[in-house]
């Protein structure tokens, strides 16, 4: 049986507040990685020791793939499997069950994604196509050379790391279904949806202040342009989706 290891990036928050951390507290049989992105001492470090939870200080907001990196560079490349999970999603523990009889039974398969709902539906997996990802009806309503994932509940075989990392380019925005295409394509990873659903509260409905919201935008105009240089996108729909995220920051701050 394959090891299984899950890896939770957490940036200025309390591990006791995350509920991805709650909910794998009473799971057993996994391995638990904390890589803290906070500018600012949480007191995780602690927790984590006191839980038994592996943690990893980024030294600051690396990002979110410079974070996974840190953690798969310290893994073996072999059939073991490392989760991703973000730190508001809740996690049972049929997640693991089907995890691992799905990795069992389907061992020329990879990767591995549940279905991901939040207040408005599914939300992964999603059609994704030039740079933006839709959401589905149902299953079937995704076509398979359009489908993506998003990273909460992500789970690879660490042996496609081997060829196939998170681009650290990105710091956040685009991280996963760049990885998606990586793997598909360079690694020629198959996909498997597992039959089961994890919840979470996806963080882009939070409300933020009017600093962070710039920031926010920053942070996603730098991924959004080199996400689209790398796989191709014309400029045109780049500043399109930008000039909509800005009208949107001008509508929700009153900038």
């Amino acid at each position: 049986m394959c090891k299984i290891s899950a890896l939770i990036v957490v940036y200025n928050k309390r591990i006791a507040e995350c509920a991805a951390f709650a909910s794998l507290a009473g799971i057993g049989g996994v391995d638990i990685y904390v890589a803290d992105n906070s500018t600012r001492d949480m007191g995780n470090k602690a927790f984590a020791h006191h839980a038994g939870f592996t943690y990893i200080s980024m030294h600051g907001n690396a990002g979110l793939s410079k974070a996974y990196n840190t953690v798969i560079d310290k893994l073996e490349k072999n059939n073991d499997i490392l989760c991703l999970f973000d730190d508001d999603t809740t996690i049972f523990p049929d997640y693991f069950e089907a995890l691992r009889e799905d990795a069992a039974a389907y061992q020329s398969v990879d990767i591995f994604a549940p279905i991901v709902t939040d207040a408005k539906g599914m939300l992964s997996p999603c059609v994704f196509k030039g740079l933006r990802g839709r959401r589905a009806s149902c299953l079937n309503d995704i076509p398979e050379h359009s489908i993506s994932v998003i990273n909460s509940g992500l789970a690879v075989r660490t042996k496609v790391f081997g060829n196939c990392r998170f681009d650290e380019d990105l710091f956040l925005d685009y991280v996963d279904h760049a990885f998606i295409k990586c793997a598909a394509g360079q690694c020629k990873s198959k996909i498997r949806i597992m039959d089961v659903t994890l919840t979470q509260q996806f963080s882009g409905s939070q409300k933020l202040s009017k600093r962070d919201a710039v920031r926010r935008y920053q942070i996603f105009r730098k991924d959004v342009t080199v996400f689209a240089g790398k796989y191709g996108a014309p400029k045109w729909r780049v500043w399109l989706l930008l000039a909509r995220r800005l009208l949107k920051l001008i509508v929700s701050t009153g900038l």
